[in-house]
């Protein structure tokens, strides 16, 4: 099974203050873009990552898409796979990447998985794997709030329009960035 996992923009991103759980309190308009990585899970003999294209530079047990299968094992009958993820979205690049690579792993292992997972359920398995995580289960314009789990549909505003993504070779780490913001709480 095969599924490709769209990187997403944010348009406009406003960080409060950081809030009792630790996260900071934000708003955003998210915004899903046609660059795709290519997400594959094949029944195996045994569990194997294998991962092409750009470098994502953590080990295969911190790989969000393994996170996502240990996360589903751990709750439902599941057979060992081979995930073939192929890396086009750039990596801390604030577009998305890993998380949109969990969230295909989960829907395609929803397939394999008994009992089924229910959407409701699929979402809460979202959400424990990361912040925007949720987004990605449609992956459609969506403001955002809370800590990026409070989504509300929005009007696909840019339909019709082109998106130029400039994206320069910086690593910036999504942990990082927040943690260096002021730890005023809210």
């Amino acid at each position: 099974m095969l599924s490709f996992a769209s990187a997403k923009i944010n348009l406009g991103l406003h960080i409060g203050p950081r809030r009792a759980d630790g996260y900071h309190a934000i708003e955003s308009l998210l915004y899903p873009i046609q660059w795709c990585d290519a997400v594959e899970v094949l029944v195996h003999k045994s569990l194997q990552l294998m991962v092409s294209g750009l470098s994502v530079g953590v080990a295969d047990d911190d790989n969000l898409c393994m996170r996502a299968y240990a996360l589903v094992r751990a709750r439902h009958q599941l057979p060992s796979v081979k995930i073939r993820l192929h890396k086009c979205i750039p990596v801390a690049a604030g577009m998305g990447g890993g998380s949109a690579d969990a969230v295909a792993t989960l829907k395609l292992l929803a397939h394999l998985c008994t009992p089924p997972i229910s959407p409701r359920l699929l979402t809460q398995y979202a959400e424990t794997l990361g912040c925007d995580c949720p987004f990605f289960i449609e992956s459609t314009p969506t403001f955002v709030q809370g800590k990026g789990n409070v989504l509300s549909p929005y009007p696909p505003i840019l339909q019709g329009k082109h998106i130029v993504v400039l994206c320069p070779p910086l690593f910036i780490s999504t942990t990082e960035a927040y943690a260096a913001l002021p730890t005023q709480k809210t």
